[in-house]
């Protein structure tokens, strides 16, 4: 009796069928499909057996999936018990509609159960996902109208399920990216740590689930110092500046701009050294060019309820430009969201960075968005300096984020159902 109410064994995911850990690269997908295929292959194993063969199968259909970037994609989505279960369905209707399995109906949610491709049910009742029956002859015009509505919804089911899967997917992924490497899209978000003690990178740059580069703080930063902290970080060391303010790290490593505070100076200006290049003083309201004292920009700052307002200005003789908008949001905490962050040390929520990107260049008063990353990063870093800074301030948070996770688990066990 006991064994009939039992769990039944869920299959293994496809990077446990390869040996493999979720970060795995490409390049390790590789090794494990042809390490893994010389073990099972029936032409080359002495004494092969009907479990070989089911082996084998799997090894291959796992090899197919995660050697697919979209695939792969798709995948992790719907298997991450993290994520509502209906973008968990659409990424596993989304994944059958690329392979061509025609309807998704049999497809595999990538946890063992089925995805159901008529599971959006917003409210609607089973005539909408069944279809219509037949009206009968003594039905009254009411019965007769809600017939022809449900019946108009079960004609274009699939229409509605297709862009309503297509529509999470895309709120989930964000727009595709289209940048060269080191670059930045023209509209990204900028998520903050939620604790100093959590990480030292200050800000995640990203855009949907990429993560473009990170803004990172070194306490103590003594640019003076040793040849290494010279190489790391050139320009501002070779100035012979001192301070400790964010610096600009791409994802692949490498850093591309620095923040240096001078507060030898009455305005104390931030300054900005990109690609070893002093390029921009940053003032409470303006934007100068070192070496000439041109105006670059203006600032121009204001707070609406819950959003920090951040504008960056082209004065011109035919009215002013706008070259960068800068929102830093109120977030509740990250449990009460829909999707989860990006990393669970950066899930305070953050900037939303607007600029008119790098193919905008040519145009007269471009800025880099270096500048505008690091004005970001420097405000952060002094919210989170006062923040920690006020007695009893933290003490407060922990219970309000106390009691935001207790919120969220319920928050999260709903969307499971949802």
């Amino acid at each position: 009796m006991l064994r009939a109410f039992a769990a039944q064994p869920q299959p293994p995911s496809h990077y446990e069928v390869l040996g493999l850990q979720h970060s795995a690269t490409a390049e390790d997908i590789k090794s494990a499909f042809r390490r893994r295929a010389k073990d099972l292959h029936p032409d080359l194993k002495a004494s092969f057996q009907a479990a070989d063969g089911e082996a084998f199968l799997r090894l291959v259909a796992a090899y197919e999936v995660l050697s697919d970037p979209q695939q792969r994609q798709l995948y992790d989505i719907a298997s991450n018990s993290k994520l509502p279960g209906s973008l968990k369905r659409a990424a596993a209707a989304a994944a059958a509609a690329t392979d061509g399995g025609g309807s998704s109906s049999s497809t595999e949610d990538g946890t063992g159960s089925k995805a159901d491709p008529f599971a959006w049910r917003y409210g609607m009742s089973g005539w909408a996902r069944d279809g219509p029956g037949s009206v009968p002859a003594t039905a009254d015009d009411s019965s007769r109208l809600r017939w022809s509505v449900m019946h108009a919804l079960a004609k274009h089911r699939h229409e509605l399920e297709r862009d309503l899967h297509a529509a999470l997917l895309k709120a989930f992924l964000g727009p595709k990216l289209q940048v060269l490497p080191g670059q930045l899209p023209g509209s990204f978000e900028a998520d903050e740590r939620g604790h100093p003690s959590l990480s030292s990178d200050l800000l995640h740059l990203v855009h949907g689930r990429t993560l473009l580069g990170v803004v990172r703080v070194q306490q103590p930063l003594q640019l003076a110092g040793g040849a290494a902290e010279t190489a790391a970080l050139p320009g501002a060391a070779q100035q012979g500046e001192q301070g400790s303010l964010p610096h600009l790290v791409m994802a692949d490593g490498r850093v591309a701009a620095v923040s240096v505070r001078d507060d030898t100076q009455a305005a104390k200006p931030t300054k900005v050294y990109i690609g070893g290049v002093f390029a921009a003083a940053v003032l409470d309201d303006i934007v100068m060019e070192p070496l000439t004292g041109r105006l670059m920009g203006v600032l121009y700052k204001y707070y609406t309820p819950g959003v920090h307002h951040v504008y960056f200005y082209l004065p011109g003789t035919q009215g002013s430009r706008v070259i960068a908008r800068l929102q830093r949001r109120w977030m509740p905490p990250s449990s009460t969201w829909l999707f989860p962050p990006l990393t669970d040390t950066h899930d305070r929520g953050g900037w939303v960075v607007e600029w008119e990107g790098h193919e905008a260049q040519h145009k007269s008063g471009w800025m880099h968005p270096a500048v505008f990353v690091l004005t970001a990063g420097c405000y952060s870093y002094d919210m989170e300096a006062r923040r920690y800074a006020e007695p009893g301030m933290s003490v407060l948070q922990e219970r309000a984020e106390e009691w935001g996770r207790q919120l969220g688990q319920a928050l999260q066990w709903l969307r499971s159902k949802w």
